[in-house]
């Protein structure tokens, strides 16, 4: 039994060709978990991405950042064993309708036992996708969460040439199965940000120059992403004030729009939470 962790480098989301059949899987995986806090708390009417071709927008993503987007696949024959009896049919580009409708891809709590993840770090195969990857189905019906970790957007270095800290941050932070996004968290950070060979990823100086690595996230105040974060990820809150989003800024009628034309039923508040990580 083998897990598999690919990485989609930066080269993947800039690559000229292809984009909307590159781009259409990963745009149904990000959109089917975050419907969960769409439906369950709806605040947020939109989607997470708009449309494949709206990816790298909806992202904040630009040839000045860097990214990597980590997904978790089960292991291939566990997948082939259910997909026999009937027990594992995932259809990740249907849309919801309603929060049932969104844990439809989920891993059922009865086949939770069948993916241990105690040992994984020990059990997973790494390899960086090449810029024509696809993520065809056959890939999306073993997916079990996906990470995306970019450049700090916020930060900007005074002194780069001595600078120890290397500021990233998190995104499209996605779960398929249950306590399963915090062990996958660690299993990023231990196999790719703190290995030479994938941390070069993110920086032409080597990670010895370095002497901790800290993980922003911006995250919806009223989805209870604070709570779940510090209390499962080892997360803390940033030395800044929450940021209050009001519906109707630069909108007409009722309904106004954050971040790129998100649509929210109302008023909420982004949160700034961080995680460090000692190097050395």
């Amino acid at each position: 039994m083998s897990y598999e962790l690919i990485i989609l480098p930066k080269e993947w989301f800039f690559s000229k060709e292809n984009v909307a059949e590159r781009f259409e899987g990963l745009t149904n995986l990000i959109n089917k978990s975050y419907d969960k806090s769409r439906f369950k708390f709806g605040i947020i009417e939109s989607r997470r991405i708009r449309a494949p071709t709206a990816l790298l927008d909806d992202l904040l993503l630009t040839d000045a950042h860097d990214i990597n987007f980590y997904i978790l696949l089960g292991p291939k024959s566990t997948f082939d064993i259910l997909k026999k009896k009937g027990e594992s049919i995932r259809d990740f580009s249907s849309e919801p309708t309603n929060l049932s409708e969104c844990y439809d891809c989920d891993i059922p709590d009865s086949q939770v036992p069948l993916f241990p993840l105690e040992n994984i770090s020990d059990n997973v195969t790494v390899s960086i996708a090449s810029k024509d990857f696809v993520l065809e189905t056959h890939f999306l019906d073993r997916v079990l969460a996906t990470i995306g970790i970019r450049s700090y957007h916020h930060f900007t270095e005074k002194n780069p040439e001595k600078a120890e800290v290397k500021d990233l941050e998190l995104t499209a932070f996605t779960s398929y199965m249950r306590k399963t996004g915090p062990k996958f968290l660690d299993l990023v950070i231990k196999r790719c940000l703190l290995e030479e060979k994938y941390f070069s990823l993110f920086s032409d100086r080597p990670l010895s120059h370095y002497s901790s690595i800290i993980l922003h996230a911006d995250c919806i105040k009223e989805h209870r992403l604070v709570e779940y974060y510090t209390k499962n990820c080892s997360f803390e809150p940033e030395d800044q004030e929450d940021i209050r989003i009001k519906v109707g800024q630069g909108g007409s009628g009722s309904l106004g729009t954050f971040d790129l034309g998100i649509s929210a039923t109302r008023d909420f508040h982004v949160s700034f939470i961080k995680r460090e990580i000692a190097v050395r």
